[in-house]
């Protein structure tokens, strides 16, 4: 089964080590919520609007960073950026419970959106598309693994040690950063290569003109990222509902019950992502992803009903199963359908689709909770990744009968 990731290049497993290590203090993100409620004090509809904030803040970073990727180079940009993220957690450490804590933690998450277009461009200029989504599971995988490990420790320290939490997430990500410059190459395509691109054919082709321009001239692709905001307004209830409903069903063991499920969650990707790309190679990505929103609605619409931490964990293995297909399955259909010259840009632009629906899912459900309970989150969780899911399947059904290499390789030529 890992036979796959013999073809990958070695630079694909330095940053595989390097994912490992930053997600092992990954502490911060996944106890904002209770940090905000419990710490600070703040009712849901304010830590709403934070975490809308912290994830806003990723965008103008990506942005910025996406143009600046296509035209000066990857690694110097991912690099800096990458230190600056860490950096910003530092103070965190020493300011107790101040309300200027979240205002460093959205300074973080802008530096933090800037490596994401790098990083994702770099995967694609390492991976030939053959090999791509073993690149992005290994990578997937590698955050995970470091994940588990972090998630489990963050969630015993949370109580007594709030500082290991800043301090920790900082420094991994500073020695991620130094296996980067140590390891990887700059991989921004030569200029000889993007002149060949320009006489290659499918939708990798060397384009000229704005992100717009080579958005609309690849409908599919297009269509697809409108549909993603679905998806992860379903799957932010993670980091945002699921803590709340934790602490109202089981009280003070809610912080250590929740920090479990991600260590779940996390073993499970470790140790069932590399089969669930063997089960589903032969499977299209899109219908891959179709499977995922199947598996989100059952997943999340089933905490309704439970009760028990038994069915919580039976809940996080089914919608975990959904995480591993869309997260091997997303960024290959994306780079598919992405141009050698466009790479940073145009995946600093999809997220801004893509995650629309993470960025607002604080705001809207803190409102929809206060005026409801958090239980109700999950009947709409389950008809909104239901809904998703059928309207894929539409797109899936009108891309195979138009040929859509085709049809927009005509349209992007």
């Amino acid at each position: 089964m890992f036979s796959m990731y013999r073809q990958l290049p070695g630079s694909m497993f330095a940053f595989f080590f390097a994912s490992i290590i930053n997600s092992l203090g990954h502490f911060v993100s996944p106890f904002l919520t209770f940090f905000l409620s419990e710490k600070v004090g703040l009712p849901e509809n304010i830590i709403g609007m934070y975490l809308a904030a912290t994830a806003l803040s990723f965008l103008p970073g990506s942005l910025i960073a996406g143009k600046l990727a296509d035209r000066t180079g990857r690694k110097k940009i991912y690099v800096t950026a990458f230190a600056c993220a860490g950096l910003c957690l530092i103070p965190c450490a020493f300011l107790g419970s101040s309300r200027v804590i979240p205002l460093f933690i959205i300074a973080s998450g802008f530096f933090g959106g800037m490596t994401i277009p790098c990083h994702q461009a770099m995967i694609m200029d390492l991976a030939p598309a053959e090999h791509r989504k073993a690149a992005f599971s290994l990578i997937y995988l590698g955050h995970n693994i470091g994940f588990s490990a972090g998630a489990l420790l963050a969630g015993f320290m949370y109580r007594n040690h709030m500082k290991l939490l800043f301090l920790g997430d900082a420094a991994t990500t500073l020695l991620a950063v130094i296996i980067v410059i140590i390891f990887i190459p700059e991989t921004l395509p030569s200029r000889e290569k993007i002149e060949a691109g320009f006489e290659a054919k499918g939708h990798e082709r060397a384009e000229k003109g704005s992100v717009l321009k080579v958005l609309l001239a690849r409908p599919f692709l297009l269509v697809f990222i409108l549909l993603m905001p679905i998806y992860s307004f379903v799957y932010a209830q993670l980091d945002f509902s699921l803590p709340l409903y934790a602490s109202g069903l089981f009280g003070d063991r809610g912080s250590v019950i929740f920090g479990s499920l991600m260590t779940v969650n996390t073993l499970i990707v470790v140790f069932f992502t590399v089969p669930f790309i063997s089960l589903t190679r032969n499977l299209k990505p899109l219908l891959n992803i179709i499977l995922t929103g199947i598996l989100y609605a059952f997943g999340f619409g089933m905490l309704y009903f439970t009760r028990t931490p038994l069915l919580v964990f039976i809940s996080t293995i089914i919608w975990t199963s959904g995480e591993i297909l869309a997260a091997t399955n997303i960024e290959v259909y994306v780079a598919s359908h992405t141009p050698i010259t466009h790479r940073a840009r145009l995946t600093s632009i999809t997220p801004l689709f893509i995650e629309a629906g993470r960025f607002l899912s604080p705001v809207l459900m803190g409102t929809y909770i206060m005026k409801r309970t958090v239980r109700m989150v999950w009947p709409l969780s389950f008809f909104l990744a239901l809904f998703a899911a059928l309207v894929l399947l539409l797109l899936h059904l009108v891309e195979k009968s138009a040929g859509s290499r085709g049809l927009e390789g005509k349209k992007s030529a």
